[in-house]
Parts: C-alpha cells; sequence; structure tokens
C-alpha cells in the first residue's frame, strides 16, 4: 500500500486537477529493505498518464503506471 500512496504522491495537486485515476497498475520486482534509499523517479504526464519507479541506484524496487482519464 505504501508503494501505491508514494506513486500518487509525486503528482501535485495541480497536476491532479482535471484528471481522474482510470487505472492502476504496480509490478513489484524486489522488496526494498530497512537501509535501501528510495528514490521515487517519474515521467512527464502526457494524455495516457504517468510512469512512476521507486530505486536505489541501479537496484530497481517497482515500477508503475497511473492511467487518466479527463474529467
Amino acid at each position: 500500500a505504501r508503494y501505491g500512496d508514494m506513486c500518487c504522491d509525486v503528482l501535485s495537486l495541480a497536476e491532479w486537477e482535471g484528471h481522474e485515476l482510470k487505472s492502476f497498475q504496480i509490478t513489484y520486482i524486489q522488496e526494498a529493505k530497512f537501509g535501501d534509499n528510495l528514490t521515487i523517479l517519474r515521467s512527464h504526464i502526457t494524455g495516457d498518464g504517468v510512469m512512476v519507479r521507486g530505486q536505489d541506484g541501479e537496484k530497481v524496487f517497482f515500477e508503475a503506471s497511473l492511467n487518466f482519464r479527463k474529467r
């Protein structure tokens, strides 16, 4: 559940305006362990949505896509 919250939190309130979450897909690659430095990366918003990745250097923990529909 925390990874899902992190994915939604990468968008500002202004970016959420006018968009509604249509679907959310997350792929868990490996578990982040205590001491890992989790960095959250995101793409630019496109007409379809945004891509999000959680990683520590070259170690990827998850990748997700948030797909939107216009309100």
